[in-house]
Protein backbone atom coordinates (compact mmCIF):
# COMPACT_ATOMS: atom_id res chain seq x y z
CA UNK A 1 0.00 0.00 0.00
CA UNK A 2 1.21 3.42 -0.81
CA UNK A 3 2.34 5.16 2.39
CA UNK A 4 1.24 8.45 0.79
CA UNK A 5 -2.59 7.46 0.65
CA UNK A 6 -4.29 8.52 3.28
CA UNK A 7 -8.15 7.25 3.50
CA UNK A 8 -10.48 8.76 6.48
CA UNK A 9 -13.07 6.60 6.04
CA UNK A 10 -16.00 8.51 7.39
CA UNK A 11 -15.48 11.50 5.49
CA UNK A 12 -15.44 8.62 2.48
CA UNK A 13 -18.80 7.79 4.35
CA UNK A 14 -20.31 11.04 3.97
CA UNK A 15 -19.24 11.75 0.75
CA UNK A 16 -21.32 8.52 -0.45
CA UNK A 17 -24.20 9.78 1.06
CA UNK A 18 -23.95 13.16 -0.35
CA UNK A 19 -23.32 11.25 -3.94
CA UNK A 20 -26.45 8.99 -2.85
CA UNK A 21 -28.60 12.16 -1.85
CA UNK A 22 -28.07 13.98 -5.47
CA UNK A 23 -28.93 10.90 -7.35
CA UNK A 24 -32.15 10.50 -4.81
CA UNK A 25 -32.57 14.16 -5.88
CA UNK A 26 -32.08 13.68 -9.81
CA UNK A 27 -34.56 10.71 -9.69
CA UNK A 28 -37.25 12.65 -7.79
CA UNK A 29 -36.70 15.46 -10.17
CA UNK A 30 -36.71 12.77 -13.88
CA UNK A 31 -40.24 11.54 -11.67
CA UNK A 32 -42.09 15.50 -11.30
CA UNK A 33 -40.57 15.98 -15.16
CA UNK A 34 -42.33 13.04 -16.73
CA UNK A 35 -45.34 13.45 -14.68
CA UNK A 36 -46.01 16.99 -15.33
CA UNK A 37 -44.71 16.03 -18.70
CA UNK A 38 -47.21 13.15 -19.41
CA UNK A 39 -50.19 15.67 -18.84
CA UNK A 40 -48.69 17.89 -21.35
CA UNK A 41 -48.69 15.40 -23.45
CA UNK A 42 -52.36 14.27 -23.37
CA UNK A 43 -52.98 17.06 -24.61
CA UNK A 44 -50.96 19.01 -27.30
CA UNK A 45 -51.01 17.01 -30.01
CA UNK A 46 -48.95 18.55 -33.11
CA UNK A 47 -46.26 18.05 -35.20
CA UNK A 48 -44.58 20.05 -32.69
CA UNK A 49 -45.14 18.55 -29.79
CA UNK A 50 -43.80 15.19 -31.32
CA UNK A 51 -40.26 16.85 -31.58
CA UNK A 52 -40.73 18.06 -28.16
CA UNK A 53 -41.41 14.81 -26.93
CA UNK A 54 -39.15 13.19 -28.75
CA UNK A 55 -36.51 15.57 -26.95
CA UNK A 56 -38.20 15.41 -23.68
CA UNK A 57 -37.35 11.57 -23.89
CA UNK A 58 -33.76 11.70 -25.05
CA UNK A 59 -33.58 14.38 -22.11
CA UNK A 60 -34.39 11.51 -19.87
CA UNK A 61 -32.33 9.25 -21.04
CA UNK A 62 -29.54 11.32 -20.14
CA UNK A 63 -30.72 12.18 -16.58
CA UNK A 64 -31.40 8.24 -16.17
CA UNK A 65 -27.53 7.44 -17.57
CA UNK A 66 -26.04 9.87 -15.33
CA UNK A 67 -28.10 8.70 -12.42
CA UNK A 68 -26.62 4.93 -13.06
CA UNK A 69 -23.11 6.39 -13.13
CA UNK A 70 -24.05 7.58 -9.77
CA UNK A 71 -25.55 4.89 -8.45
CA UNK A 72 -22.94 2.70 -9.68
CA UNK A 73 -19.80 5.36 -8.59
CA UNK A 74 -21.48 5.18 -5.17
CA UNK A 75 -21.97 1.55 -4.70
CA UNK A 76 -18.34 1.19 -5.88
CA UNK A 77 -17.53 3.37 -3.03
CA UNK A 78 -19.45 1.74 -0.62
CA UNK A 79 -18.21 -1.65 -1.29
CA UNK A 80 -14.80 -1.78 -2.52
CA UNK A 81 -13.73 1.96 -1.14
CA UNK A 82 -15.15 2.00 1.72
CA UNK A 83 -15.60 -1.67 3.37
CA UNK A 84 -11.78 -2.48 2.13
CA UNK A 85 -10.51 0.25 4.18
CA UNK A 86 -12.25 -0.13 7.18
CA UNK A 87 -11.54 -3.57 7.44
CA UNK A 88 -7.71 -2.53 6.69
CA UNK A 89 -8.45 0.14 9.57
CA UNK A 90 -10.12 -2.69 11.60
CA UNK A 91 -6.81 -5.15 11.38
CA UNK A 92 -4.29 -2.69 11.99
CA UNK A 93 -6.32 -1.54 14.93
CA UNK A 94 -6.17 -5.27 16.24
CA UNK A 95 -2.40 -5.67 15.25
CA UNK A 96 -1.82 -2.47 16.81
CA UNK A 97 -3.39 -3.25 20.41
CA UNK A 98 -2.13 -7.05 20.32
CA UNK A 99 1.41 -5.77 20.23
CA UNK A 100 0.64 -3.24 22.63
CA UNK A 101 -0.42 -5.58 24.92
CA UNK A 102 2.86 -7.82 24.55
Amino acid sequence: MNSELNIDSSKLALEIEKLRKVSKDLEDILNKLKNENSILYDNWETRTSEQVFFDFDMFYKELETIKKTNDNDANFLQNVVNNSYVQFETNTNKLVDNNIAI
